[in-house]
């Protein structure tokens, strides 16, 4: 039930989010081209675009993550490692991903997958976006009753104390919280690395 609940909300913050936006954007197009603005009209049409094209990429997320064909720690490792490859594959970035084995024949809750791999996105994306990293390694290994989940880069780095951050960080913390997980960011001018840790069902 909880799980379920959790999903409504995402669907429901997502698409309702994603909807106000695409309709502000409208009228401003509106407003823009009564204006005879017609230069800014494009912007926001990308930006609308851009909407649309992050919330296609959100429920497919979801819809994923709720297949019961997907349970499978080999499964998800896959898809962590098939998103990060194309993403960095289109900036040039090299990308060295290994999984612990053991992990996976675990069969893993909708919740986890979810959250994990939300979180994982939302680093990569950081990665891609600012680090201007060449390399990035990405580790996946059991540890007792936790999985240890490790990405470094050898990016310009970040200030993670920093309001910057936005929502991103924020994001990341509130779904490993809800894993009754823990992450760490450490960040300098030589890189950044990330370190997850979840209980794993006993």
């Amino acid at each position: 039930m909880h799980q379920r609940k959790a999903i409504s909300a995402d669907l429901h913050d997502d698409v309702g989010s994603t909807l106000s936006s695409i309709s502000i954007y409208s009228e401003a197009i509106k407003n823009k081209l009564t204006h005879n603005e017609t230069d800014k009209v494009m912007d926001l049409v990308n930006k609308i675009g851009e909407n649309a094209r992050e919330t296609i990429s959100n429920l497919s997320d979801i819809v994923w993550s709720i297949n019961p064909i997907n349970d499978s720690g080999e499964v998800i490792f896959n898809r962590m490692e098939t998103f990060a490859y194309s993403l960095f594959s289109s900036k040039g970035i090299k990308l060295n991903f290994t999984s612990d084995k053991s992990l996976h024949s675990i069969n893993y809750s909708i919740e986890m997958k979810q959250n994990m791999f939300l979180i994982f996105k939302e680093a990569i994306n950081n990665c891609a976006k600012y680090s201007q990293a060449t390399l990035v390694d990405v580790d996946i290994r059991k540890n007792n009753n936790l999985m240890n989940i490790t990405i470094s880069d050898n990016g310009i780095g970040f200030d993670p104390t920093s309001t910057n951050g936005g929502n991103g960080l924020r994001n990341m913390k509130q779904r490993a919280s809800e894993l009754n997980g823990v992450i760490d960011i450490q960040s300098m001018n030589k890189g950044t690395k990330i370190r997850l840790n979840l209980p794993l069902a006993s």
